[in-house]
């Protein structure tokens, strides 16, 4: 299956479901047992956020495509659970019309 995104009345994106599901932004909380700083995970690709919780032990990350990376890296730290939110594609479709031309 195919989605087409319209803008203004130009077809600005014909892709697949999963093309786009790919590029869409995922939520993970990953939390630890010892305090980890949050900018270890600012610098890795696809990364668009980082933000502390629980005192230190937490992270929120918000992750543009595949998570493999941000996993990769919180094994190093002793990580003790994962809360993903599953992928929205409303994310996607909002940067076609932010009113940005270069945005998606």
């Amino acid at each position: 299956d195919r989605v087409g995104i319209i803008r203004d009345g130009t077809l600005v994106a014909s892709e697949s479901v999963e093309a786009l599901k790919q590029r869409a932004v995922r939520r993970l909380q990953l939390y630890f047992d010892q305090e980890v700083d949050a900018a270890t995970f600012s610098a890795i690709e696809g990364v668009q956020s980082t933000r502390s919780m629980d005192h230190g032990r937490g992270v929120a990350v918000e992750v543009e495509g595949s998570v493999e990376s941000v996993m990769r890296a919180a094994v190093e730290h002793r990580l003790t659970n994962v809360i993903s939110e599953g992928s929205d594609l409303s994310g996607v479709f909002l940067a076609y019309y932010s009113g940005d031309d270069d945005a998606a």
